[in-house]
């Protein structure tokens, strides 16, 4: 009888490693589609329209598409790698030191200062729960890099029995949050809230013109 219950334990945890798995890849799956596939389809419009209206167009105007037809295919690289970096993050390097690095090389390829702070006792979380972390931090922090004109980017992390905060706040230009909101083509907002949300955490973002941008994120352990 042991041997069945023990069989049947190890068929419930492969099963719910099956269906965590699943989960994420079609949430890798949905923001491919989302932003990859938009930016790609708008690359492919661009392109047709600069191949029959060549010849009636100024230069000026050409010069204009083809600068943003580049932002758009710099954009679909880091899409692209940080997908990459999701599926093959490594789940043997602590999420404290994963945040840490990670904060690190943002801070220096962008030339902004990137104050860390780590508070308690760092424990650990499943390995698909650590990707989607390290991919809502790593999407905060890129935003700040592409939009936000900061010198300075805080990132806080506090540890406790029941969960983590991750918290990040620049002193950047900030925005109109309810108008990035609803701008087609900007995604990183709307999928770091859905990963929040299934991981049942909460996510609360504070910012306004002038006033610098923060992001506090809530997350339990279990």
């Amino acid at each position: 009888m042991s041997l069945d219950i023990e069989r049947a334990q190890l068929l419930y945890s492969a099963s719910e490693a099956t269906r965590a798995l699943e989960a994420e890849q079609n949430q890798i799956a949905r923001y491919l589609h989302d932003t990859l596939g938009d930016n790609l389809a708008y690359l492919r419009l661009k392109l047709e329209q600069l191949s029959s209206e060549h010849d009636y167009m100024e230069l000026s105007i050409i010069h204009r598409d083809l600068e943003t037809m580049r932002e758009i295919a710099d954009e679909c690289m880091n899409q692209f790698r940080s997908s990459l970096t999701q599926l093959w993050v490594s789940t043997s390097q602590d999420l404290a030191s994963a945040l840490h690095e990670m904060a690190k090389s943002i801070g220096e390829r962008s030339n902004i200062q990137v104050k860390y702070e780590s508070i308690g006792i760092p424990h650990e979380f499943p390995p698909h729960v650590q990707r989607q972390i390290l991919y809502i931090v790593r999407e905060i922090l890129r935003n700040v890099e592409k939009h936000s004109k900061a010198s300075q980017v805080g990132l806080n992390i506090t540890w406790a029995d029941d969960g983590l905060t991750l918290e990040a706040c620049d002193n950047g230009q900030g925005f109109d949050l309810s108008a990035v909101e609803g701008r087609q083509g900007h995604f990183g907002l709307k999928f770091i809230t859905e990963i929040s949300t299934e991981l049942n955490g909460r996510l609360v973002i504070t910012t306004s013109p002038g006033d610098g941008f923060s992001a506090k994120l809530w997350l339990p352990k279990g």
